[in-house]
């Protein structure tokens, strides 16, 4: 059996989670039990005289299990709940989340827990994995089966307030063992006085809590400020991507992302940053704690250096007679075979024709290496560019673009 300690996360063994690790809820998804924070350790002493299991550790007759006070939150009823559990009733959940747990020290101390605590904003520890939950619905049609996925937010703990922090007046209750002198009873000596408002009875509701299951809500006020800033002035923000790309046929590769920021959305007590990635056009999100970026005080248009159609001209815009340059970076919007516009940032550019299916006559093509492709070869139709945007050099500068020193 796993090792329970106070502030670690359990729950039954039938949760979806504990069965496969952050699996997709579906069926009757009322039916999942909560994700509760051990409270309370209540070490057992007593042998179990009608079993005939040993222990391998003493090779002596096994000890009726510890039971454990666990805390959950109800959003039905939008309180905190409270059950004791024998050990062979819960499993410790394990997860890959990166949590805001901070770490407990051992030393109990009033006046380090209000200056760490008071009027700062906490959350029950189950917060991170009941916000990661994850419901799918089932339906089908003539042509496909279609599932739908969506947030399953039940048991989430609200963001509280600290107001006051107390001692715990049942702490030496039953604690140490009379026989022995060993400690019997594992607690908080100390307890968060919380306020949150209640949606249930519309008011605000006050619960005195163990410090030990709750965790610190900090957002980054100077992360957020630079965030806020280059929504406003719609600046690109540099990534740095795990691995380089290289481009096919090359040496060349590249190393960075950029991004354009669109939305803040505050989730209870996380923030998420949704943004479009400009080298695979994809809409994405991260949380803040883990979004890495660096604003290049840039907005996109100021790496373009000339653009087509230019209608500054008499002349007619024809993007057959356009030039390219193989050293030269440009962002395209190309009609697709589906008739659909995409916008591409390319490279390597050349141009070549080509008899197709549907044309008598030969078709002019650019070859290039597509950074929405990673980087892979691709042709694109020139009469179905319908614009094209030159960058400057520093555009290869700011996605790290090169040949890397360990790749010559």
């Amino acid at each position: 059996m796993d090792k329970l300690n106070i502030g670690d996360l359990v729950s039954l063994k039938s949760h979806p989670f504990n069965i496969f690790n952050e699996s997709l809820i579906g069926a009757f998804v009322d039916n999942t039990p909560p994700i509760m924070v051990i409270s309370e350790v209540l070490k057992s002493n007593s042998y179990d005289t009608e079993s005939e299991e040993v222990d391998t550790e003493t090779n002596k007759v096994k000890k009726l299990p510890n039971q454990y006070l666990c805390y959950f939150y109800s959003s039905k009823t939008s309180s905190f709940e409270k059950h004791w559990f024998k050990q062979n009733e819960i499993k410790k959940i394990d997860s890959d989340i990166e949590t805001n747990q901070e770490k407990v020290t051992k030393t109990e101390d009033k006046v380090s827990l209000l200056n760490k605590y008071k009027d700062n904003l906490v959350v029950l520890k189950s917060a991170d994995l009941e916000l990661s939950k994850k419901k799918t619905t089932w339906s089908r049609t003539k042509e496909e089966d279609i599932n739908k996925t969506q947030a399953f937010l039940e048991f989430l703990s609200p963001v509280m307030t600290v107001i006051d922090v107390v001692e715990n007046q049942n702490f030496n209750k039953d604690r140490v063992n009379p026989k022995n002198g060993e400690i019997k009873r594992e607690s908080c000596k100390f307890l968060l006085k919380c306020k949150w408002f209640n949606p249930i009875k519309q008011t605000f509701s006050e619960e005195i809590i163990p410090y030990k299951i709750l965790q610190l809500v900090e957002f980054d006020d100077k992360k957020l400020e630079i965030i806020r800033d280059g929504i406003a002035r719609k600046t690109v923000f540099v990534i740095k991507n795990d691995e380089n790309i290289i481009l096919e046929g090359t040496k060349n590769n590249f190393n960075n992302y950029i991004l354009e920021l669109n939305d803040v959305v505050i989730q209870n007590h996380t923030i998420k940053v949704f943004f479009k990635n400009l080298i695979n056009n994809k809409v994405e999100s991260n949380l803040i704690d883990n979004l890495i970026a660096e604003n290049s005080n840039k907005e996109f248009k100021q790496f373009i250096t000339s653009e087509f159609p230019n209608y500054s001209n008499s002349k007619y815009n024809n993007p057959l007679d356009l030039e390219w340059k193989r050293d030269k970076f440009y962002k395209i919007e190309y009609l697709d075979k589906k008739g659909k516009i995409t916008s591409r940032i390319i490279t390597n550019c050349k141009v070549e024709d080509f008899v197709t299916e549907d044309e008598d006559n030969e078709v002019k093509f650019v070859i290039a290496n597509c950074l929405l492709r990673d980087g892979k070869i691709r042709h694109f139709r020139v009469s179905n560019i319908t614009a094209r945007y030159e960058l400057k050099d520093d555009f290869k500068d700011i996605i790290g673009y090169g040949i890397k020193p360990n790749d010559k």
